[in-house]
């Protein structure tokens, strides 16, 4: 080999390490270049991952909250569905106290409507007794006229060893039996009669009158 061809052999090798040599400044550059993107990814990686974590951890506190929400709504909703049978009981007996109040007022309203009726008899048998009455009261007063027109000379009795005119003795009768008995007020055992004569007359129309308007007429006990 010729001296012109080792120099033109070692220029092309020279030539080719110098190629070599840029190419492989240019690929430290580049490998350079990589290494400063995946340490930067690298780091923004760990970030995301510290994000994650955090995030992780927030999101298993919210899984508590979660669950413990769940767990106080499902209290809350046998709470609620033990509120509504209680709830559907009262209402019920609710029910059950207004049907028992309503037959309770119609029961008394029967009654009502039943006193009503013995009361409105009652008034009637009392606007009897007191028609009985005034028409008694009438034939009185008009016996009372005919014997004032009949009347007989004054005659005295004894009683007590004393002279008294019948004119002024006074008597209880009973209309209805036309009985009748002295009233003797200074005589104790004449009162315990007169009490013995109103009950047994208790209910009939008992007055207190002269004597002489009724002798003769009714009979003295």
């Amino acid at each position: 080999m010729s001296v012109d061809q080792l120099l033109n052999s070692n220029l092309e090798l020279r030539m080719k390490v110098e190629n070599l040599e840029k190419e492989l400044i240019e690929t430290k550059n580049e490998l350079s270049q990589t290494q400063e993107k995946l340490n930067f990814t690298t780091e923004e990686l760990e970030q995301k991952k510290e994000m994650l974590g955090k995030t992780k951890g927030e999101f298993e506190k919210d899984e508590i909250t979660i669950n413990s929400l769940n767990t106080e709504i499902d209290g809350l909703k046998k709470e609620l569905d033990k509120a509504n049978i209680k709830i559907s009981e009262l209402e019920k007996s609710l029910k059950s106290k207004e049907e028992e109040l309503e037959n309770k007022i119609e029961e008394l309203n029967n009654i009502l409507s039943q006193k009503e009726t013995e009361i409105q008899k009652f008034n009637e048998i009392i606007a009897e007794k007191d028609k009985f009455i005034e028409d008694q009261t009438a034939h009185i007063e008009k016996i009372e006229e005919e014997l004032n027109e009949l009347k007989p000379p004054e005659i005295e009795i004894m009683s007590k060893g004393k002279k008294i005119q019948i004119s002024e003795i006074r008597a209880r009768a009973c209309i209805k039996c036309q009985e009748y008995v002295t009233i003797e007020p200074d005589d104790p055992k004449n009162q315990e009669i007169i009490k013995h004569f109103e009950g047994n007359h208790r209910g009939h129309t008992l007055i207190t009158l002269d004597l002489d308007e009724i002798k003769g007429q009714y009979k003295r006990i």
